[in-house]
């Protein structure tokens, strides 16, 4: 493994490419970064931010490199993992075993443009629901208190995972 690539917008994802590149002795690169500074081909861990169901970066990142591993971060909570994982593995026809979902966190200040129009939006449709699920309103409270989710311990299966190699 030649190193951790990330994509990320509100740091959470970048949080976690850290503390994996700490814990397993890997270089850490954003994906801008990792386009001159990695060979095309190299094997990475990629680690990116989920939206609407993509993982920002992938395809980008799968174009110049072997991705040995997958992490989205998302704001779903951790008894939501499996669904997507699974949702993710179907969608870019990867391995689901070498996905490992994390839980990020939310910061509307760290958005603008149209991020941050969208997330309000959402808030607000959210606030309003009068039938939430428990994962709308869990979903809801983490957006309204900009709550980080972003824990080492929520990386035992990558290191777990990578240690395995």
């Amino acid at each position: 493994m030649k190193a951790i690539v990330y994509e990320s917008k509100a740091g959470h994802t970048k949080k976690y490419a850290e503390i994996l590149g700490e814990k397993i002795n890997l270089p850490v690169y954003s994906l801008k970064e990792s386009m001159t500074s990695l060979s095309s081909g190299d094997e990475i861990i990629f680690m990116g931010w989920i939206m609407a169901g993509n993982v920002n970066g992938y395809d980008k990142a799968a174009k110049q490199f072997k991705i040995c591993a997958l992490c989205p971060v998302g704001m779903a909570g951790k008894e939501s993992s499996d669904k997507t994982e699974k949702d993710i593995s179907a969608k870019y026809s990867y391995a689901p075993e070498k996905i490992f979902y994390l839980e990020g966190g939310f910061d509307i200040n760290k958005l603008s443009g149209i991020y941050k129009f969208m997330m309000k939006s959402m808030i607000k449709m959210l606030e309003k629901k009068s039938d939430k699920t428990s994962e709308e309103a869990e979903m809801t409270a983490k957006m309204k208190n900009n709550q980080d989710c972003v824990n080492e311990d929520n990386l035992v299966k990558t290191i777990d995972w990578y240690e395995k190699l």
